[in-house]
This record gives C-alpha cells, structure tokens and sequence, in this order.
C-alpha cells in the first residue's frame, strides 16, 4: 500500500512539473461512438477514446472523455469544451479527437452521433454534427494551438440514393495556430482494427508520451507506423499551420530535432541497395510530399514499396486536382477533372456538380468559361493545343492502368494545370526538350497536345532493359544548367581532350557501352549525340524513360 501510495505521488509530481515547463493549460476532448443504434456498430472507438485518454492524462491534459454520445449530447459536450478553453485563457493547447462513422457531402465532413437514423443526403445536416462547425467553435474560443484528430473514415454504412455522399472524409483547411490530423488519405476508409484498438488510435496513443517530440514529428510517426502495420492500405495525413514548435510531452532532453534519414544521391535506379531503398521510403512517408514520394520512384522505380508510392502519388494528384476544380466550380472544370480521374475519389461529385449547373444553365444561361487559379510560371514553349497528327516520336506509354490517363500538365512538375491527356495505350509520343533540374520531367507532343509529362510512365516503342549497355535506350543530359554543356572525350576520363559538346538540356544521346575507369565513381560510356560520337561520364546522363545511369 504504501508503495502504490508513493507511486501515485510521483505521477502526480510528473504531471505537475510537466504541466509547469509547457506553461500552458492543456484541454482535451475525447469522443469514441461505437454502440450505434440505426446503422452498423463499431468494435473499437469507445476503447480508442479510452486509451487515448489515458495517454493525454499521463503528459498533462485536463480530459473530458465521452463514448458513444448522442447528437444533443455530442454538441452540448463541444460547447462545454470551448467554455472550458475560453476560460482557461489564451495561452491554452485545446486536443479535439473524435473515432467513429464520418462522412463527407458535397465537401463537407459530418461526425455521426449514435442515434442518427440517416436514409438519404438530406438527413446528414440533421441528423450529423459538421466538422466545420465543431472548429469554428474551438477556433472562436480562442486557444493558442488548436489539435484536431479525426479517426472518422472508418466506412459510409449508410444506404443513401444520393452519389454525393462519399466515403471517407474530405481534406480542411486548418486555420493559424492549428493541426489536424487525419486517419487516413481524403477519400480513403481507415480499418477499424483487428483488436481492440485500430491502427491510427493505437499508434497514437503510444507515440504521443514521447518527448523530444514536436507535434509534426508525433503525427509522422504515426503516418509510418500505420502505413506499416496496415501493409501500405491506410496513410494517416494532416494539415498543419502551427506557428511555433508544440511538444505534447515535453521537450525532454532533446536540443535537437532526431537524425535525418538521408536518401542517397545516386542508387542503382533499379533496385537500389536494399536498405538505403527502405530509408527513402520511410523519408518519403515522413515528408508525405508529391515531391518526396516522385523522388522515391526515380531512384527505385522497380522496389516493392513502388506500386504502393503510385497509389499515393494518384491519390494525392486527385485531391489536389479536386481543390482547383472546385474553387472554379464550372462544367468544363468538373470534366476536366472527369478525364484525368474517371474512377477518382471526387468522381461521384464531380457528376453531381455538372447536373446541378446544367440545371441552372437551362434556369438562367450563364457562359461556362472556367477559371483555374494561376499556377506557377511554366518555362517556354508554352502550351499548345493546335498542332495535330501523329506519331511525334518513338515513345508510348506505360505503367499506367487500363482505367487511368497519363496527364499533361502546363508546366514540370504535378502543381501545374492538366491541359490534355495521353491513353494508357498511347504510342507515338514526341519528346523534345527537358527540365533543367532532374525532375524528370519532359516536353511531349501527342496527337493535338503538346506540354510536360512525367518520364517515368513513357518508355522508347521498342522496348528493352533498362541495361546501360543497350544501345536501344535513349538518355538525356541531367545536373547541367546553361551556360554549362556535357564534354564528349576521345577517350574514358578527363586527360582526354574534349572532341564536341553536348547541351544542358541535350536528349535522344545514344550509349554504346560504358567501361569503369580507376579513380571515378560511374563508368565511362561511349555516347552519340547528333552524329558525333565519343566518350561521356555517366553521372550526367540519365534514361530518359527511368531515369537510371547508363551501366
């Protein structure tokens, strides 16, 4: 007894000492609803809210924590939350997580309380509880970091006619000072899990009492350890704007931020060293950028992670896609968005959204001249669509699905507009120019289009390994920018004098075969640039259909 006495007294000390060196009230609300009355239940949010409770307690929080709450008690239990914020004053971390049936209408994510009796789209305003309502109260109760967990996605049970009640939740903005966080992609259904606990809640609940870490680095942790644990099918995300590094459990004796995986520079493009491939990924999975997960694929397109980045890379494409489209809310931009994703996450909305402005065109005709905000300057040449015929050249595509399209985009990278489309059959495509930076990305033309698509999903006609000896693949000239050019030698290593040149941007460079030269990283190969003929070392070069070294 006197033992388990002095332990209590201990904890409390801790609690104490930490709730003194974060110098701020720490207020969390905890809602699991799993006991549902009119539709399926759930095995594990009321146990999820349990355990997350616990461990909000052990670093500090003051928590309410409800399970399985009706809608009047659900908004009650919101609106004393935000009481208990204001009054606690502005220097205040306020923790909303809520586990459970949610779903999205129209865009907008509704938290479903277990007497909600919904049959069709027009029950889910009343019948649920708007996740944008529930942040505009915390955000108006005027906490310094506001922390939002959603393990909502879990499925959409409900048999509604309407095609615009969609799985999964959509993706909010977060205001100033706020995070929140996601159990899964937009768009996606997180599992419920096996035991007691799902994957999201479990993860969390076990790195959220580790200090030394900043809330970025919490929700990262987690990203990896779900994506891991569900074998690639679920992908926890989040918006974050906070304004200052936040520590859950303290800053321990940490001073710094942990290691930093460092991806390598140069790996074997097809398969890589086993481990340097697995520390990329887990990088990738960390950063949850486009950027990070295409880096990935261009230095190990043929790793078994590869197919899952896809799906990511897709998913993350989608959504960002949608945000465009939506803001410029007109028929031609839901088509738009209809071609580059038929089968997409938004696919049903977008449907939905051209009948309802065709309806209101035939009401009151309006001209449909679709505005998409202004992306980023592309480099010349400019985007044109007039110039028809085919073939351009000796590319088709491939890696692409029989249900999806080869997007291209105004400019070299994913953030620009879709301006046409290539078919996952399509041959015959011309490539004539590159980026400058490595990015991969290249001009094409097929059929009326011309503008940037990725390398990665078009390969030369006639096939063939992506082996550097093979004089059936094409390279391009990669880390040069202008006034720079690639030295074409007489012979393998720089005491050879320079017989020509090849540009910053050159493509289309034949290789013969490459031989290792003492002293030098990569091999030298013997190359053909427009007739001339010589000797380039292989760190400049790159295929241009997978992006690996000539070997």
């Amino acid at each position: 007894m006197r033992r388990a006495g002095l332990k209590l007294i201990v904890a409390g000390l801790m609690i104490l000492v930490s709730s003194v060196a974060q110098a701020e009230t720490r207020i969390a609300l905890i809602i699991g609803n799993s006991d549902y009355a009119h539709t399926q239940k759930l095995d594990n949010p009321a146990n999820d809210a349990n355990l997350l409770a616990a461990s909000l307690q052990r670093i500090g929080f003051q928590v309410d924590s409800h399970t399985d709450l009706e809608q009047k008690k659900l908004r009650r239990a919101v609106a004393s939350f935000a009481r208990k914020i204001t009054d606690a004053g502005p220097d205040t971390m306020a923790f909303f997580f809520y586990a459970g049936h949610g779903l999205q209408v129209n865009g907008t994510n509704f938290l479903i309380p277990v007497d909600a009796q919904i049959e069709a789209e027009a029950d889910v305003p009343v019948e649920g509880v708007s996740a944008n309502d529930i942040f505009h109260t915390l955000r108006a109760a005027g906490a310094k970091v506001n922390v939002i967990v959603l393990d909502a996605c879990r499925n959409n049970p409900f048999k509604a006619a309407s095609r615009s009640m969609s799985r999964g939740l959509a993706r909010m903005v977060a205001p100033a000072g706020s995070i929140i966080s996601y159990a899964t992609a937009p768009g996606r259904v997180a599992a419920d899990g096996d035991g007691a606990n799902s994957p999201f809640s479990a993860a969390l609940a076990n790195v959220i009492v580790k200090p030394g870490l900043t809330i970025e680095q919490v929700f990262k942790q987690v990203r990896i350890a779900v994506h891991e644990q569900t074998n690639g099918e679920q992908l926890p995300t989040e918006e974050s704007q906070l304004l200052r590094d936040v520590y859950f459990a303290g800053q321990g004796d940490q001073t710094q931020d942990p290691p930093k995986i460092v991806v390598p520079v140069t790996p074997d493009p097809g398969t890589g060293n086993k481990d340097d491939a697995q520390l990329a990924f887990f990088k990738a999975l960390e950063l949850n950028t486009l950027e990070a997960y295409e880096d990935f694929l261009n230095n190990f397109p043929s790793h078994k992670r590869a197919s899952q980045v896809r799906e990511i890379i897709k998913s993350m494409s989608d959504e960002q896609m949608w945000l465009r489209i939506k803001k410029a809310d007109t028929i031609a931009a839901y088509r738009q968005y209809l071609i580059a994703f038929s089968a997409g996450i938004y696919a049903s909305e977008a449907s939905e959204r051209i009948q309802r402005l065709q309806q209101q065109a035939r009401l009151d005709p309006q001209p449909d001249t679709p505005k998409i905000e202004d992306p980023p300057k592309a480099r010349d040449p400019q985007v044109q669509t007039g110039t028809c015929g085919a073939p351009h050249g000796q590319y088709r595509v491939r890696g692409v699905s029989s249900n999806d399209v080869l997007n291209i985009r105004s400019g070299p990278g994913s953030k620009f507009p879709i301006v046409g489309d290539i078919p996952p059959n399509g041959r015959g495509v011309g490539v004539e120019d590159c980026a400058t930076n490595n990015s991969n990305w290249c001009i094409v033309r097929y059929n009326c289009y011309r503008g940037w698509a990725s390398m990665r999903y078009l390969t030369q006609s006639g096939g063939g390994s992506s082996g550097g000896g093979s004089a059936a693949r094409l390279y391009r000239v990669i880390d040069h920018i202008p006034p720079d050019m690639l030295n074409v030698r007489a012979g393998p290593g720089t005491g050879n004098h320079i017989t020509s040149r090849i540009p910053h941007n050159g493509i289309n460079v034949q290789v013969a075969n490459c031989r290792k030269v003492s002293g030098y990283r990569y091999k030298w190969c013997v190359v053909t640039y427009q007739g001339r003929r010589g000797w380039a070392y292989a760190r400049y070069l790159a295929d241009m259909a997978t992006g690996a070294r000539p070997r």
